[in-house]
Protein backbone atom coordinates (compact mmCIF):
# COMPACT_ATOMS: atom_id res chain seq x y z
CA UNK A 1 0.00 0.00 0.00
CA UNK A 2 1.51 3.56 -1.02
CA UNK A 3 1.22 6.11 2.05
CA UNK A 4 2.12 10.13 2.06
CA UNK A 5 4.01 11.66 4.42
CA UNK A 6 2.54 15.13 6.27
CA UNK A 7 3.22 16.87 9.02
CA UNK A 8 0.84 17.51 12.06
CA UNK A 9 -0.33 21.13 12.25
CA UNK A 10 -0.42 21.27 15.72
CA UNK A 11 2.99 19.35 16.73
CA UNK A 12 5.10 19.66 13.43
CA UNK A 13 5.51 15.60 13.81
CA UNK A 14 5.82 13.67 10.82
CA UNK A 15 2.69 11.66 9.94
CA UNK A 16 2.01 8.20 7.51
CA UNK A 17 -0.95 8.24 5.48
CA UNK A 18 -2.17 5.67 3.67
CA UNK A 19 -3.88 6.51 0.29
CA UNK A 20 -7.52 5.46 0.70
CA UNK A 21 -7.56 6.74 4.31
CA UNK A 22 -10.25 9.03 5.70
CA UNK A 23 -9.26 9.29 9.14
CA UNK A 24 -5.73 10.15 10.96
CA UNK A 25 -4.40 10.31 14.46
CA UNK A 26 -1.18 12.25 14.91
CA UNK A 27 0.95 9.83 17.25
CA UNK A 28 2.55 12.09 19.50
CA UNK A 29 -0.15 14.61 20.24
CA UNK A 30 -3.00 12.99 19.67
CA UNK A 31 -4.58 15.62 17.36
CA UNK A 32 -7.22 13.47 14.89
CA UNK A 33 -7.72 14.46 11.05
CA UNK A 34 -10.25 13.92 9.04
CA UNK A 35 -8.92 13.61 5.52
CA UNK A 36 -10.73 15.26 2.27
CA UNK A 37 -11.69 13.00 -0.59
CA UNK A 38 -10.22 15.45 -2.98
CA UNK A 39 -6.68 14.04 -1.94
CA UNK A 40 -6.71 11.39 -4.91
CA UNK A 41 -7.31 14.49 -7.06
CA UNK A 42 -3.66 16.09 -5.77
CA UNK A 43 -2.35 12.96 -6.75
CA UNK A 44 -4.15 10.88 -9.67
CA UNK A 45 -1.52 8.42 -10.23
CA UNK A 46 -2.19 5.88 -7.97
CA UNK A 47 -0.72 2.16 -7.06
CA UNK A 48 -3.54 -0.30 -7.92
CA UNK A 49 -3.63 -3.32 -5.65
CA UNK A 50 -5.04 -6.66 -6.13
CA UNK A 51 -6.24 -9.48 -3.93
CA UNK A 52 -4.46 -7.81 -0.85
CA UNK A 53 -1.35 -9.05 -2.27
CA UNK A 54 0.65 -5.92 -3.86
CA UNK A 55 0.57 -3.48 -6.70
CA UNK A 56 -0.74 -4.72 -9.84
CA UNK A 57 -0.59 -1.87 -12.09
CA UNK A 58 0.71 1.74 -11.54
CA UNK A 59 -2.52 3.80 -13.52
CA UNK A 60 -3.37 7.87 -13.60
CA UNK A 61 -6.99 7.69 -12.60
CA UNK A 62 -8.68 10.98 -13.47
CA UNK A 63 -11.17 12.77 -10.89
CA UNK A 64 -14.40 11.27 -10.53
CA UNK A 65 -13.65 7.79 -12.53
CA UNK A 66 -13.27 4.82 -10.76
CA UNK A 67 -11.73 1.21 -11.68
CA UNK A 68 -11.85 -1.97 -11.76
CA UNK A 69 -9.38 -4.92 -12.73
CA UNK A 70 -10.67 -7.84 -15.18
CA UNK A 71 -9.32 -10.44 -16.81
CA UNK A 72 -8.39 -10.90 -20.58
CA UNK A 73 -8.77 -14.78 -20.81
CA UNK A 74 -8.75 -14.87 -24.60
CA UNK A 75 -5.33 -14.17 -24.74
CA UNK A 76 -3.87 -16.16 -22.41
CA UNK A 77 -0.96 -18.41 -23.70
CA UNK A 78 2.64 -20.03 -22.34
CA UNK A 79 3.92 -16.48 -23.02
CA UNK A 80 1.78 -14.78 -21.12
CA UNK A 81 -0.17 -17.23 -18.84
CA UNK A 82 -2.21 -14.41 -16.90
CA UNK A 83 -3.68 -11.50 -18.55
CA UNK A 84 -5.05 -9.26 -16.20
CA UNK A 85 -7.08 -6.03 -17.92
CA UNK A 86 -7.78 -2.33 -16.48
CA UNK A 87 -10.91 -0.42 -16.85
CA UNK A 88 -11.61 3.16 -15.55
CA UNK A 89 -14.83 4.68 -16.00
CA UNK A 90 -16.30 8.14 -15.20
CA UNK A 91 -19.10 8.13 -12.50
CA UNK A 92 -22.39 8.53 -14.85
CA UNK A 93 -20.42 6.00 -17.16
CA UNK A 94 -20.23 8.57 -20.55
CA UNK A 95 -16.61 7.96 -21.13
CA UNK A 96 -14.80 4.59 -20.48
CA UNK A 97 -11.34 3.33 -20.90
CA UNK A 98 -9.74 -0.17 -21.88
CA UNK A 99 -6.25 -1.50 -21.16
CA UNK A 100 -5.90 -4.88 -22.40
CA UNK A 101 -2.19 -6.37 -21.76
CA UNK A 102 0.94 -8.16 -23.43
CA UNK A 103 -0.02 -10.84 -24.93
CA UNK A 104 1.59 -13.62 -27.92
CA UNK A 105 -0.34 -15.29 -30.45
CA UNK A 106 0.62 -17.50 -33.45
CA UNK A 107 -0.44 -16.72 -36.52
CA UNK A 108 -3.46 -19.23 -37.48
CA UNK A 109 -6.95 -18.20 -37.80
CA UNK A 110 -9.25 -20.03 -35.13
CA UNK A 111 -10.19 -23.94 -36.32
CA UNK A 112 -13.00 -26.04 -35.77
CA UNK A 113 -12.43 -27.84 -32.22
CA UNK A 114 -13.76 -31.08 -30.20
CA UNK A 115 -14.20 -27.98 -27.50
CA UNK A 116 -16.83 -26.27 -29.33
CA UNK A 117 -19.54 -28.33 -28.42
CA UNK A 118 -18.62 -28.52 -24.98
CA UNK A 119 -18.84 -24.74 -24.61
CA UNK A 120 -14.81 -24.45 -23.14
CA UNK A 121 -13.67 -20.61 -23.01
CA UNK A 122 -10.39 -20.37 -25.41
CA UNK A 123 -10.76 -23.74 -26.83
CA UNK A 124 -13.70 -23.24 -29.20
CA UNK A 125 -13.58 -21.78 -32.38
CA UNK A 126 -16.36 -18.61 -32.21
CA UNK A 127 -14.13 -15.88 -32.24
CA UNK A 128 -10.57 -14.20 -32.47
CA UNK A 129 -9.11 -15.95 -30.43
CA UNK A 130 -8.83 -19.52 -30.26
CA UNK A 131 -5.79 -21.44 -27.32
CA UNK A 132 -4.21 -24.84 -28.82
CA UNK A 133 -4.72 -27.55 -25.69
CA UNK A 134 -1.42 -29.35 -27.53
CA UNK A 135 1.30 -25.90 -27.64
CA UNK A 136 -0.49 -24.07 -25.67
CA UNK A 137 -0.09 -21.20 -28.31
CA UNK A 138 -2.95 -18.90 -28.68
CA UNK A 139 -4.24 -18.82 -32.40
CA UNK A 140 -5.26 -15.27 -33.77
CA UNK A 141 -4.78 -14.26 -37.09
CA UNK A 142 -2.40 -11.43 -38.14
CA UNK A 143 -3.32 -8.22 -39.46
CA UNK A 144 -1.68 -5.35 -40.57
CA UNK A 145 -2.14 -2.33 -38.48
CA UNK A 146 -5.35 -0.20 -39.63
CA UNK A 147 -6.71 -3.46 -40.06
CA UNK A 148 -5.81 -4.93 -36.90
CA UNK A 149 -7.13 -1.54 -35.17
CA UNK A 150 -10.19 -1.89 -36.86
CA UNK A 151 -10.85 -5.38 -35.74
CA UNK A 152 -10.26 -4.83 -32.21
CA UNK A 153 -12.02 -1.57 -31.94
CA UNK A 154 -15.31 -3.42 -33.55
CA UNK A 155 -14.16 -6.02 -31.11
CA UNK A 156 -14.17 -3.90 -27.90
CA UNK A 157 -17.03 -1.32 -28.17
CA UNK A 158 -18.98 -4.53 -29.13
CA UNK A 159 -19.26 -5.36 -25.77
CA UNK A 160 -19.37 -1.98 -23.91
CA UNK A 161 -22.53 -0.31 -26.35
CA UNK A 162 -25.91 -2.19 -26.80
CA UNK A 163 -27.68 -2.54 -30.41
CA UNK A 164 -26.19 -2.65 -33.92
CA UNK A 165 -22.62 -1.46 -34.48
CA UNK A 166 -22.01 1.09 -37.48
CA UNK A 167 -18.34 0.19 -39.70
CA UNK A 168 -16.26 2.47 -37.21
CA UNK A 169 -14.64 5.90 -38.94
CA UNK A 170 -10.26 5.47 -38.41
CA UNK A 171 -8.18 7.63 -38.93
CA UNK A 172 -4.38 7.49 -38.00
CA UNK A 173 -2.89 10.12 -35.48
CA UNK A 174 0.76 10.77 -34.46
CA UNK A 175 2.36 8.11 -32.46
CA UNK A 176 5.70 9.52 -31.63
CA UNK A 177 4.75 9.34 -28.37
CA UNK A 178 4.88 5.23 -28.04
CA UNK A 179 8.35 5.19 -29.91
CA UNK A 180 9.82 4.99 -26.37
CA UNK A 181 7.43 2.08 -25.35
CA UNK A 182 7.75 0.30 -28.81
CA UNK A 183 11.60 -0.03 -28.59
CA UNK A 184 10.93 -1.98 -25.03
CA UNK A 185 8.16 -3.91 -26.40
CA UNK A 186 10.80 -4.85 -29.45
CA UNK A 187 13.52 -5.85 -26.88
CA UNK A 188 10.91 -8.11 -25.03
CA UNK A 189 9.63 -9.60 -27.80
CA UNK A 190 12.77 -10.68 -29.45
CA UNK A 191 13.67 -12.83 -26.45
CA UNK A 192 10.14 -13.97 -25.83
CA UNK A 193 9.42 -15.16 -29.86
CA UNK A 194 13.53 -15.88 -30.13
CA UNK A 195 13.64 -13.95 -33.36
CA UNK A 196 14.41 -10.79 -34.02
CA UNK A 197 11.37 -8.95 -34.17
CA UNK A 198 9.88 -5.82 -36.02
CA UNK A 199 7.42 -3.75 -33.90
CA UNK A 200 4.80 -1.85 -35.31
CA UNK A 201 3.35 1.29 -33.23
CA UNK A 202 0.06 2.91 -34.18
CA UNK A 203 -2.52 5.97 -32.62
CA UNK A 204 -5.57 5.74 -34.10
CA UNK A 205 -8.48 8.59 -33.88
CA UNK A 206 -12.41 6.78 -34.62
CA UNK A 207 -15.97 7.64 -34.50
CA UNK A 208 -18.51 5.11 -34.53
CA UNK A 209 -22.84 4.52 -33.91
CA UNK A 210 -24.95 2.55 -31.76
CA UNK A 211 -28.40 2.53 -31.14
CA UNK A 212 -28.78 6.23 -32.49
CA UNK A 213 -26.07 7.76 -30.39
CA UNK A 214 -22.63 9.21 -31.74
CA UNK A 215 -19.89 8.17 -29.78
CA UNK A 216 -15.56 8.98 -30.21
CA UNK A 217 -12.78 7.68 -29.09
CA UNK A 218 -8.76 6.74 -28.97
CA UNK A 219 -6.82 3.34 -30.01
CA UNK A 220 -3.31 2.87 -29.57
CA UNK A 221 -1.06 -0.26 -29.64
CA UNK A 222 2.34 -1.67 -30.46
CA UNK A 223 2.63 -4.89 -32.67
CA UNK A 224 5.56 -6.94 -33.04
CA UNK A 225 6.18 -9.73 -35.59
CA UNK A 226 8.59 -12.05 -36.23
CA UNK A 227 9.42 -11.57 -40.14
CA UNK A 228 9.15 -14.29 -42.32
CA UNK A 229 12.56 -14.53 -44.01
CA UNK A 230 12.72 -17.17 -46.94
CA UNK A 231 16.54 -16.27 -47.57
CA UNK A 232 17.77 -17.71 -43.77
CA UNK A 233 20.92 -18.93 -43.58
CA UNK A 234 21.65 -22.57 -42.96
CA UNK A 235 22.57 -21.89 -39.22
CA UNK A 236 19.22 -20.16 -38.57
CA UNK A 237 17.42 -23.07 -40.73
CA UNK A 238 19.43 -25.51 -38.61
CA UNK A 239 18.51 -24.14 -35.28
CA UNK A 240 14.69 -23.67 -36.35
CA UNK A 241 14.50 -27.25 -37.40
CA UNK A 242 16.17 -28.07 -33.55
CA UNK A 243 13.54 -26.53 -32.24
CA UNK A 244 10.94 -27.97 -34.48
CA UNK A 245 12.02 -31.35 -33.18
CA UNK A 246 12.63 -30.56 -29.39
CA UNK A 247 8.76 -28.86 -29.33
CA UNK A 248 7.32 -32.27 -31.22
CA UNK A 249 9.25 -34.07 -28.31
CA UNK A 250 7.40 -31.53 -25.69
CA UNK A 251 4.00 -31.98 -27.80
CA UNK A 252 4.30 -35.90 -27.07
CA UNK A 253 5.12 -35.41 -23.21
CA UNK A 254 2.24 -32.30 -23.19
CA UNK A 255 5.05 -29.49 -22.18
CA UNK A 256 4.74 -26.93 -25.38
CA UNK A 257 4.24 -27.67 -28.88
CA UNK A 258 4.86 -27.38 -32.76
CA UNK A 259 3.37 -24.32 -32.91
CA UNK A 260 4.83 -21.23 -31.52
CA UNK A 261 3.81 -18.05 -31.40
CA UNK A 262 5.09 -15.55 -33.91
CA UNK A 263 3.65 -12.01 -33.30
CA UNK A 264 2.32 -10.31 -30.07
CA UNK A 265 0.96 -6.87 -28.85
CA UNK A 266 2.51 -4.93 -26.23
CA UNK A 267 -0.86 -3.33 -25.34
CA UNK A 268 -4.41 -2.52 -26.57
CA UNK A 269 -5.64 0.71 -25.27
CA UNK A 270 -9.16 2.17 -25.96
CA UNK A 271 -11.32 5.36 -24.60
CA UNK A 272 -14.80 5.47 -25.67
CA UNK A 273 -16.93 8.38 -25.42
CA UNK A 274 -20.44 9.71 -26.04
CA UNK A 275 -19.92 12.53 -28.63
CA UNK A 276 -22.02 15.10 -27.28
CA UNK A 277 -21.19 14.47 -23.51
CA UNK A 278 -18.52 16.87 -21.30
CA UNK A 279 -15.92 13.96 -20.80
CA UNK A 280 -15.37 14.11 -25.01
CA UNK A 281 -13.71 17.32 -24.95
CA UNK A 282 -11.07 15.81 -22.26
CA UNK A 283 -11.26 12.16 -23.59
CA UNK A 284 -7.66 12.75 -26.09
CA UNK A 285 -5.59 14.11 -22.50
CA UNK A 286 -7.03 10.89 -20.26
CA UNK A 287 -5.94 8.83 -22.54
CA UNK A 288 -2.66 10.34 -23.34
CA UNK A 289 -1.75 10.49 -19.70
CA UNK A 290 -2.73 7.28 -19.07
CA UNK A 291 -0.84 5.84 -21.49
CA UNK A 292 2.29 7.88 -20.00
CA UNK A 293 1.47 7.07 -16.54
CA UNK A 294 0.79 3.20 -17.25
CA UNK A 295 3.53 1.19 -15.44
CA UNK A 296 3.22 -2.99 -14.40
CA UNK A 297 3.36 -3.43 -10.30
CA UNK A 298 5.37 -6.76 -8.93
CA UNK A 299 2.59 -8.58 -8.81
CA UNK A 300 1.78 -9.04 -12.61
CA UNK A 301 5.20 -10.47 -13.33
CA UNK A 302 4.77 -12.83 -9.99
CA UNK A 303 1.15 -14.16 -11.22
CA UNK A 304 2.89 -14.73 -14.35
CA UNK A 305 5.65 -16.48 -12.93
CA UNK A 306 3.20 -18.65 -10.34
CA UNK A 307 0.53 -19.45 -13.29
CA UNK A 308 3.41 -20.61 -15.23
CA UNK A 309 4.96 -22.98 -12.55
CA UNK A 310 0.95 -24.16 -11.93
CA UNK A 311 1.05 -25.39 -15.55
CA UNK A 312 3.95 -26.99 -16.14
CA UNK A 313 2.86 -29.06 -12.79
CA UNK A 314 0.24 -30.26 -14.87
CA UNK A 315 1.80 -30.81 -17.49
CA UNK A 316 4.80 -32.76 -15.95
CA UNK A 317 1.95 -34.74 -14.02
CA UNK A 318 -0.13 -35.71 -17.13
CA UNK A 319 3.28 -36.96 -18.75
CA UNK A 320 4.02 -38.68 -16.13
CA UNK A 321 0.77 -40.40 -16.16
CA UNK A 322 0.95 -40.63 -19.97
CA UNK A 323 4.75 -42.71 -19.45
CA UNK A 324 2.87 -44.46 -16.99
CA UNK A 325 -0.13 -45.80 -18.76
CA UNK A 326 2.49 -46.82 -21.88
CA UNK A 327 4.43 -48.97 -19.28
CA UNK A 328 0.78 -50.36 -17.89
CA UNK A 329 0.31 -51.03 -21.19
CA UNK A 330 3.69 -52.41 -22.80
CA UNK A 331 3.39 -54.70 -19.69
CA UNK A 332 -0.31 -55.77 -20.33
CA UNK A 333 0.90 -56.68 -23.87
CA UNK A 334 4.11 -58.33 -22.78
CA UNK A 335 1.64 -60.26 -20.41
CA UNK A 336 -0.84 -61.06 -23.32
CA UNK A 337 1.68 -62.14 -25.83
CA UNK A 338 3.09 -64.22 -23.02
CA UNK A 339 -0.12 -65.97 -22.57
CA UNK A 340 -0.62 -66.41 -25.83
CA UNK A 341 2.44 -67.83 -26.53
CA UNK A 342 1.88 -70.60 -23.85
CA UNK A 343 -1.03 -71.35 -25.29
CA UNK A 344 0.35 -71.86 -28.64
CA UNK A 345 3.20 -73.97 -26.82
CA UNK A 346 0.71 -75.68 -25.64
CA UNK A 347 -1.27 -76.69 -28.62
CA UNK A 348 1.54 -77.64 -30.50
CA UNK A 349 2.77 -79.86 -27.46
CA UNK A 350 -0.66 -81.58 -27.27
CA UNK A 351 -0.54 -82.06 -31.22
CA UNK A 352 2.67 -83.36 -30.94
CA UNK A 353 1.74 -85.90 -28.39
CA UNK A 354 -1.83 -86.78 -30.72
CA UNK A 355 0.29 -87.02 -33.77
CA UNK A 356 3.38 -89.32 -31.73
CA UNK A 357 -0.31 -91.39 -30.65
CA UNK A 358 -1.06 -91.76 -33.65
CA UNK A 359 2.18 -92.80 -35.38
CA UNK A 360 2.53 -95.56 -32.59
CA UNK A 361 -0.82 -97.05 -33.36
CA UNK A 362 -0.60 -96.26 -37.10
CA UNK A 363 0.38 -100.14 -37.75
CA UNK A 364 -1.72 -101.71 -35.55
CA UNK A 365 -4.60 -102.68 -37.77
CA UNK A 366 -2.12 -104.30 -40.53
CA UNK A 367 -0.26 -106.36 -37.39
CA UNK A 368 -4.01 -107.38 -36.22
CA UNK A 369 -3.49 -106.13 -32.33
CA UNK A 370 -5.46 -104.31 -29.61
CA UNK A 371 -4.55 -102.40 -26.89
CA UNK A 372 -5.49 -102.84 -23.34
CA UNK A 373 -4.52 -101.15 -20.41
CA UNK A 374 -4.56 -102.33 -16.32
CA UNK A 375 -5.56 -100.36 -13.09
CA UNK A 376 -2.08 -99.06 -13.00
CA UNK A 377 -1.80 -97.23 -16.54
CA UNK A 378 0.70 -99.86 -18.51
CA UNK A 379 -0.53 -100.86 -21.55
CA UNK A 380 -0.13 -104.57 -23.40
CA UNK A 381 -1.34 -105.79 -26.77
CA UNK A 382 -3.28 -108.87 -27.99
CA UNK A 383 -4.59 -110.30 -30.75
CA UNK A 384 -7.69 -108.82 -31.91
CA UNK A 385 -9.76 -112.10 -32.08
CA UNK A 386 -9.83 -112.05 -28.50
CA UNK A 387 -12.25 -109.40 -26.45
CA UNK A 388 -11.45 -110.36 -22.88
CA UNK A 389 -8.10 -109.92 -21.70
CA UNK A 390 -7.31 -111.20 -17.90
CA UNK A 391 -4.43 -110.69 -15.59
CA UNK A 392 -2.61 -112.06 -12.52
CA UNK A 393 0.57 -111.12 -11.93
CA UNK A 394 2.80 -112.08 -14.72
CA UNK A 395 0.17 -114.48 -16.39
CA UNK A 396 -2.48 -113.32 -18.87
CA UNK A 397 -5.48 -115.44 -20.03
CA UNK A 398 -7.57 -114.36 -23.31
CA UNK A 399 -11.44 -115.32 -23.78
CA UNK A 400 -13.52 -114.43 -27.20
CA UNK A 401 -16.44 -114.49 -25.27
CA UNK A 402 -15.74 -113.36 -21.78
CA UNK A 403 -17.18 -117.12 -20.26
CA UNK A 404 -14.49 -117.39 -18.33
CA UNK A 405 -14.70 -117.94 -14.48
CA UNK A 406 -11.63 -116.68 -12.72
CA UNK A 407 -10.57 -115.88 -9.05
CA UNK A 408 -10.63 -112.30 -7.65
CA UNK A 409 -7.19 -112.52 -7.73
CA UNK A 410 -7.52 -111.70 -11.53
CA UNK A 411 -7.95 -108.55 -13.19
CA UNK A 412 -9.79 -107.52 -16.54
CA UNK A 413 -7.77 -105.15 -18.44
CA UNK A 414 -9.64 -102.63 -20.38
CA UNK A 415 -9.40 -101.29 -23.85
Amino acid sequence: MEYQEVKCRNCGSPMHVAEDAERIRCPYCGTEYVLKSQCNEKNPVRIINYGGRGALFQSYIPAEWDYRVFDDNDSISTLATVCKGLQLFSQDMSAQLLFYPFAFYKDSAPKASIFSSMGIPGLSSGGEYQIDPMSMACNCRWLELPQYARRRIIGITSQLLPGSLSEPELYPVSAEALQPKALRFQQTASQKLQKQATVFPGKFTFRISAGGQLYEGFFATILAQVPKNSSASSTDRITDFLKKGTAFMGAMYGIGGLNTSNWGRAFDILILCQASSSAASSCEAVFDRFLQELKYGPLYFSLQDEELQRVRQIQLQGAMTRQQNAIQASRNLSHTLSQTSDIVNQACQDHSRQMDHIYDHSTDGIRGVDHYRDSYGNTYQADVKYEHIYKNGNTFVASTDGSLQLGPDWEELKK
